[in-house]
């Protein structure tokens, strides 16, 4: 279900209100019909402001299922902003939480969480995480975690992709108390090199 509506009053803007409600999403498209939709107006060079209520039973993004998942946003000609987005349980790559809480920046070669607050295997996690695309076909990452009692097994199986996968969902990993920074660079289709990884512990 998709509905709205946009206001071209004003001669130097179109200002728009949508809302999409779904038993099942994909994030992207959703982003992609936002962009789309007031075409006359990118026609005529005016700047689009768009508010955004997002509603899904599941949502898909990138492998990710979000389920239950609320949100609300503001997209323009050059990025989406979710001020708040809410989930009861996320999925990724073998990773489970509960009770899932961001806000997060869109734009055409960044993709910039400022905020993640999660419960993963018992015990809570803050962190943030930046994916920039313009150094193609290399893209730098750059997360930070701080956590209580957090399982690090389904943590590092988010990262560790290729022939080092089997290796470290074999092991025995321990509980997380910590606060770190991992930075590394990786390119779609790439495998993780951990030698190129930049890893430092945070005070606080």
């Amino acid at each position: 279900k998709y509905s709205g509506s946009y206001d071209f009053s004003d001669p130097q803007k179109v200002i728009g209100n949508i809302t999409a409600e779904s038993d099942g999403v994909e994030l992207l498209p959703v982003l992609r019909i936002i962009d789309a939709e007031p075409l006359s107006a990118k026609s005529r060079g005016l700047s689009v402001s768009v508010d955004m209520t997002l509603k899904a039973k599941h949502l898909y993004w990138n492998g990710l299922e979000a389920v239950d998942f609320n949100a609300s946003a503001k997209a323009t000609n050059k990025k989406s902003n979710f001020r708040e987005m809410h989930a009861e349980h996320l999925r990724w790559k073998g990773l489970e939480a509960t009770d899932i809480n961001a806000s997060a920046t869109f734009t055409k070669e960044i993709s910039n969480f400022r905020r993640i607050r999660m419960n993963l295997g018992g015990g809570p996690l803050n962190a943030t995480y930046k994916q920039d695309r313009t150094s193609k076909p290399i893209w730098n990452h750059d997360v930070t975690i701080a956590g209580r009692r957090v399982e690090l097994k389904p943590l590092l199986g988010l990262f560790v992709e290729g022939q080092h996968k089997p290796w470290v969902s074999a092991q025995k990993w321990g509980r997380l108390g910590a606060r770190i920074r991992l930075q590394w660079p990786q390119g779609p289709g790439m495998d993780w090199d951990w030698r190129a990884v930049r890893a430092e512990g945070l005070k606080g």
